[in-house]
């Protein structure tokens, strides 16, 4: 079986080791990643082409590869392929937001023609990427994987219980999952019957103990945030204090991010009935793909607006790490007037970024977002969830997945008709979760919080990878 290993890397985590292993039954046959040299002995992988993750995303060839009969996307593909088109040129955003509408298209067009071509000569089984993809030529891959049958597998990582979980479909979500809570989904099942990790978490968000925050949000500034101290001995170095300074006073002093958003943020008004819409840090994979269509949140906000029962208000607020990594600079995310927009819909308020979310969440009617941790922790306490995007966890009971004012609407009729969470399937749906998911890592950050070496590391997700490749094989 021919294996594609697209951005799976981290020699430190035991990523590669990982590759070694499946290396003794699978054909290793072609790695993107990114510092090669670094990370690999080639020598060990004689039968793999090695393809440097910048270079894939500047939709330049691997080396090895001959493209001279590869040929450019038909129009049949491009249609095919019309909701990737989409997606992608908003994904480059983050890394390629330099360029231009016409010459994404045209970056689009090479990276899909050459990975067209590398698909027919190369012949995958199974395309294998650690996470959901979301660096741009890896979400070609992978849709163009799909539209020619060819099986992939990712994982989706817990963000606050380190879990991950493997699934081949980030639409259609853990299909292991999704059978294992159909399957119990009325056994009786008590918290006892949970590991411990997971019923710490449950306790955090129903027993009021202990900082219900999420271990990878906490001290958030010291993680992300850099000192200005530093900011300025660089300036110093390279000569350029002067310059950034006075870009730094403009923007302090002159239209700027944080001034807009709280010259038009208020005190929520608590007494009231109102959704609770927290906004997700962009660009991140948690909106884009996650959030579809919806990675633009501005058209979520718009659309529950529509359908809101009178009376009720939408109480908006950032999520803290747009501001510790975009500082006063607006972005091809939150652009000039993007708060302004907001705030002008007649039943949207958006609140200071110091408001206890937790507090919002008790407080609300309900809970409205694409993906992220604020769908779970808003369930557990009671509150139903309007969740526009593909989140792993859609499939929980007080979850509503919608996509339209009239699915909105429909969610607000069951919600004014008196509707309430049912404990005990939600407690069986964490039984299913943790046993469907592993202990383990694939992203430096989560290293530490998970608490397994590399090498034990290596074990359980060469273990994951290996059940679910079986099970494709025989499906």
């Amino acid at each position: 079986m021919r294996l594609f290993l697209i951005q799976w890397s981290g020699k430190e985590l035991g990523m590669i080791d990982v590759v070694k292993r499946l290396q003794r039954d699978y054909t290793i046959a072609y790695w993107v990643l990114p510092n090669i040299e670094k990370e690999v002995d080639k020598g060990e992988f004689p039968s793999t082409i090695f393809h440097e993750h910048a270079d894939a995303l500047q939709g330049k060839p691997a080396p090895d590869v001959d493209v001279s009969g590869f040929e450019p996307p038909s129009a049949q593909l491009l249609e095919e392929l019309s909701t990737t088109e989409s997606v992608v040129l908003t994904m480059m955003n983050k890394l390629l937001g330099h360029l231009s509408v016409t010459e994404r298209k045209r970056l689009y067009y090479r990276i899909l023609g050459y990975w067209s071509g590398v698909f027919k000569t190369h012949r995958p089984d199974v395309v294998i990427f650690p996470l959901v993809p979301h660096t741009v030529y890896d979400l070609v891959i992978y849709d163009l994987a799909k539209s020619l049958g060819i099986r992939t597998v990712m994982f989706t990582a817990t963000q606050d219980f380190i879990r991950l979980m493997p699934m081949t479909d980030f639409v259609e979500g853990i299909s292991k999952l999704n059978r294992e809570f159909t399957a119990r989904e009325n056994e009786r099942v008590t918290l006892s019957d949970i590991a411990v990790d997971i019923r710490a978490y449950i306790a955090k968000h129903t027993e009021a103990k202990g900082d219900p925050t999420p271990p990878n949000m906490r001290n958030m500034k010291e993680k992300y945030g850099t000192k200005k101290s530093v900011i300025l001995a660089r300036a110093v170095k390279d000569l350029t204090v002067f310059q950034k300074s006075f870009h730094y006073l403009r923007k302090r002093f002159g239209a700027n991010l944080e001034r807009e958003y709280q010259n038009v943020s208020r005190i929520p008004d608590l007494s009231r009935k109102f959704v609770y819409v927290p906004l997700q840090f962009q660009p991140e994979a948690t909106t884009s793909p996650l959030g579809g269509v919806f990675v633009d949140q501005r058209l979520l906000i718009e659309t529950l607006s529509a359908a809101l029962p009178k009376d009720w208000v939408i109480y908006v607020k950032e999520h803290p790490r747009q501001f510790i990594f975009y500082g006063l600079n607006f972005s091809q995310y939150r652009y000039r007037g993007y708060y302004e927009g907001i705030a002008k819909l007649p039943n949207v308020r958006i609140v200071p970024t110091g408001t206890d979310t937790f507090s919002l969440i008790q407080a609300s009617q309900a809970v409205a977002l694409n993906t992220g941790t604020a769908g779970l922790e808003a369930v557990l306490r009671g509150k139903p969830v309007l969740a526009f995007g593909y989140a792993w966890y859609r499939g929980c009971p007080g979850i509503f997945s919608v996509s339209d004012t009239a699915s909105c609407k429909a969610v607000f009729d069951t919600i004014l008709s008196g509707f309430s969470i049912n404990r005990n399937k939600l407690i069986t749906f964490f039984a299913c979760v943790d046993r469907v998911s592993f202990k383990g890592y694939v992203e430096p950050h989560m290293q530490k919080l998970c608490g397994l070496s590399p090498s034990e590391n290596a074990d359980a997700l060469t273990k994951a990878l290996i059940a679910e490749i079986g099970r494709l094989a025989y499906t």
